[in-house]
Parts: structure tokens; C-alpha cells; sequence
């Protein structure tokens, strides 16, 4: 009779394990604000394809999944102006190219919410 017991129990924990690991949030958002005097031109958020041709000063972009991901990136540019790369910081790291700026990989887990922020150097 214990050792029926003893297997019940277990069971009922693995049960709850399972049931309470399956309920959690999962995926995330990326958000990318724009709090920098200039405009950012051809920006993409590789999650879900969001894109818009211009984020002016001020505005934001976001893109979201349901599932834990890994492999994102966010990159945008600033036209043919190739000094304003050195007007702002970013929050996140990432590389600059021909005057296109793309993050690092990003993942997302948990309901995680990740921001990238475009900011004015201070002076």
C-alpha cells in the first residue's frame, strides 16, 4: 500500500510540473524607440517582418512573438547622411555597415521585453 502511495505522489508532482511549466508566458517583444532628434530611415525588426520606411523622433516601433526565439536582429539607417552615426548611442550592442546599423543577435524568452533605444550623444 505505501509503495502505491509512494508512485501516486510522484505521478501527482510530475503532473503539477508539467501543468505549471506549460502555463508560463513565453516569447516576448522588441521595441525600437526613437528618442534622437534625427530620423531613422528603412527600419526592420527581423521578428514578424516589421518594418516602416521612417521613424521620426519620438515615434516607436515593436514586433512580438508567442513562442521562445532566438536569431533577431533590428537594424536601421539614416540615408545618405553619413555623419549622423556619430550623433547617437544605442542601447544595445550591434555593428555599423556602409551607414546601416544592425544589433547583434537577440533572443527572447519568457514574455521578455527587450528595447533598443536610439539616443543623441551628449554635447
Amino acid at each position: 500500500m505505501k509503495t502505491k502511495r509512494l508512485i501516486l505522489s510522484i505521478l501527482a508532482v510530475l503532473l503539477l510540473v508539467i501543468v505549471l511549466s506549460g502555463c508560463g508566458p513565453k516569447g516576448g517583444t522588441i521595441t525600437l524607440v526613437n528618442e534622437s532628434t534625427l530620423s531613422l530611415n528603412n527600419v526592420r525588426i527581423s521578428m514578424g517582418d516589421s518594418k516602416t520606411e521612417t521613424l521620426y523622433p519620438g515615434q516607436w516601433i515593436r514586433a512580438s512573438v508567442d513562442k521562445n526565439r532566438n536569431g533577431f536582429t533590428v537594424a536601421f539607417g539614416f540615408g545618405i547622411d553619413s555623419t549622423s552615426k556619430d550623433k547617437v548611442t544605442i542601447s544595445r550592442p550591434g555593428n555599423w555597415f556602409v551607414n546601416r546599423w544592425t544589433s547583434d543577435l537577440i533572443s527572447v524568452h519568457d514574455g521578455e521585453a527587450v528595447v533598443i533605444t536610439v539616443r543623441n550623444k551628449p554635447e
